[in-house]
């Protein structure tokens, strides 16, 4: 016998420090839940490290050496990055990517809205007419963007420097000595 899909709000940890609510789906015991592209993945952490070098620029082979991905994957994340005014991407000898603006002026939710296609969950609220016969009498599309709506204004509530609270232990765990790279740019002179 087939079991029908259930949907429930469960929460979650964003960067061990913040409660959001998404919608996950049930089906035969496994979950199935609403996830965020590995770029978006990819874009905030970008974000977080080059905010723990706040004017500093950075090579893109160096953060893919530290959060362990494809170099060619991140060069993608940081052009798109690059296109949303988030980070400053400069070409040549010292070059490299920094962040566009403060830290504190890079809300979560923006990011995430502006790196993800889309948050139509169903297809009512993909903007075609759509197949659903029950879209004339149901509440589902309210609710779904009620909840999304919630999810944003969450997620709008803290900005990239909330998310690097310890910017020292963040440093450390990824290999960034901010003082030891001053150090080394001071010498360079």
């Amino acid at each position: 016998m087939l079991e029908t899909p259930r949907a429930v709000f469960a929460p979650v940890k964003l960067a061990s420090m913040m409660q959001v609510y998404y919608c996950v789906s049930y089906h035969s015991g496994r979950k199935l839940g609403m996830r965020l592209t590995h770029g978006t993945d990819l874009g905030l952490r970008v974000l977080m490290i080059l905010s723990l070098r706040e004017g500093q620029r950075m090579t893109v082979p160096r953060l893919a050496t530290i959060l362990d991905v494809s170099e060619n994957h991140l060069v993608k994340v940081c052009l798109r990055l690059s296109s949303l005014s988030y980070i400053r991407s400069l070409r040549g000898r010292g070059g490299g990517v920094e962040l566009a603006m403060r830290p504190g002026e890079i809300f979560v939710g923006n990011v995430i809205r502006d790196l993800e296609d889309g948050f139509d969950l169903v297809e009512c609220m993909r903007g075609a007419a759509g197949s659903c016969v029950l879209t004339p009498a149901c509440e589902l599309k309210s609710l779904l963007e009620d909840a999304t709506a919630a999810f944003f204004k969450t997620l709008n509530s803290r900005s990239i420097a909330d998310l690097v609270s310890s910017p020292r232990r963040l440093s450390n765990l990824v290999g960034i000595n901010k003082k030891r790279s001053d150090q080394l740019r001071m010498k360079s002179r």
